[in-house]
């Protein structure tokens, strides 16, 4: 019986020019994907790490070209800027080339008139320049290119670097002390969808509530301060001379008037009083440079000390001071019970205003509208000398106490 014989044919050299071909290809691949791209690395597979520093390399080369754009349009934007005022200071230039012509006497009348008409047209020209120059639909030259933030939403919260205007404790505008973070609330009317802040405004304006926040590191600079032992202040001033007037009250229970200059140190010191207690409440400069000074004193007998004239308990005081502090004139004012002034201002006429309490329905008290011991507003009205007017007790069956007046 013959046998079966199977004999297996290979071809080695293919498979390994097979596999050789491959590997060339693909390297072949890759090759001319970097002379394509002009990358060394195209893929994590070429160089993980060499593909994140590239990668890391093109954000900041892509920032940069974009900051280099950014500062182009800075400084096309400063070039639009300084055209528009080549043409004003041409325009100005002109201006007084024609203001010096019409001083030449030679001219008439008419001439004059040419060249004041021509004056008008230019002065109307620089409004128009300067409230149109604009880049990117943003004016340059009226004043809004000064804006600190803007915001278009309800709720921001922002940091202001400086710049912003303020008052001080006097009503005076100031431009220090408003750096830190603040959270702004504000009310947008519908069409109106950016808000805008600039130095112009002040910290505090109307319709628009700014509240420092709790994480703020700016703290308030203190200029300086003092302290005055035994001696209790109820009432400060600045002068005009940029110094303080204060008043209050000794620990001898006397009027306590002190003058102090614009840093806080004493330039004199005046006591005045009885034999009991008195408490200035309220000082104010005067016209003539002097110092009027209201409170209550309850020292009785005349004289006594430096008061004369007390109706019973407590009584209003006035007092008047030259500009060294010396006592001008004073005058009790009041009733047979508790009588205390509260605040005084000078008038318009030079007289003088005050304004307190009175429990009392005698004396220079009329018209009291409690019972006794209640306390109603009592009015005031003092000539330039301290001599009374007239007075008003306003109230009703309650107590009713004036703390400051002022003349409208």
């Amino acid at each position: 019986m013959g046998g079966i014989f199977v004999r297996v044919h290979h071809n080695l050299a293919a498979l390994v020019a097979g596999n050789a071909l491959t590997e060339t290809e693909a390297a072949l691949q890759k090759t001319l994907r970097r002379l394509s791209t002009g990358l060394r690395v195209h893929a994590a597979a070429d160089d993980a790490a060499g593909l994140a520093i590239s990668e890391k390399m093109r954000s900041q080369i892509r920032g940069l070209d974009r900051a280099a754009r950014n500062a182009q349009d800075g400084v096309s934007l400063i070039r639009t800027a300084e055209g528009a005022l080549n043409e004003i200071h041409s325009m100005l230039q002109r201006m007084r080339e024609l203001s010096v012509q019409a001083a030449n006497d030679t001219l008439t009348m008419g001439d004059r008139e040419h060249a004041q008409h021509e004056i008008d047209q230019l002065k109307d020209e620089l409004d128009r320049v300067g409230n149109t120059t604009q880049f990117n639909r943003k004016k340059l030259l009226d004043g809004s290119a000064s804006v600190l933030w803007s915001s278009d939403r309800l709720s921001t919260e922002v940091f202001v670097r400086g710049g912003l205007a303020g008052k001080d404790g006097f009503g005076q505008g100031q431009a220090a002390g408003t750096e830190g973070n603040y959270r702004i609330e504000l009310t947008a009317d519908p069409g109106a969808g950016q808000v805008q802040k600039s130095h112009l405004f002040e910290v505090s304006e109307s319709g628009m509530r700014i509240e420092e926040s709790s994480d703020s590191t700016e703290a308030p600079e203190i200029e300086w301060q003092k302290s005055f032992a035994g001696r209790e202040l109820h009432s400060m001033q600045q002068t005009a001379d940029g110094g303080y007037i204060a008043a209050g009250r000794s620990n001898g229970f006397d009027y306590q008037i002190v003058k102090l200059d614009a840093n806080g140190n004493v330039e004199w010191e005046k006591t005045y009083g009885g034999s009991r207690d008195e408490s200035a409440q309220s000082i104010q400069q005067t016209a003539d440079g002097g110092y009027i000074v209201a409170g209550n004193s309850d020292s009785s007998g005349n004289p006594n000390g430096n008061v004369s004239g007390n109706h019973g308990g407590e009584d209003y005081w006035i007092v008047k001071l030259d500009s060294g502090g010396g006592l001008t004139w004073r005058y009790s004012f009041g009733g047979s019970r508790d009588d205390e002034a509260n605040s005084i201002q000078q008038t318009a006429d030079g007289g003088y205003i005050v304004a307190g309490y009175s429990s009392s329905n005698d004396g220079n008290v009329t018209e009291h509208h409690g019972s006794i011991s209640i306390k109603d507003y009592w009015i005031v009205k003092l000539d330039s000398l301290g001599n009374l007017t007239w007075q008003k007790s306003l109230g009703g069956s309650r107590d009713d106490e004036a703390y400051s007046i002022q003349q409208t």
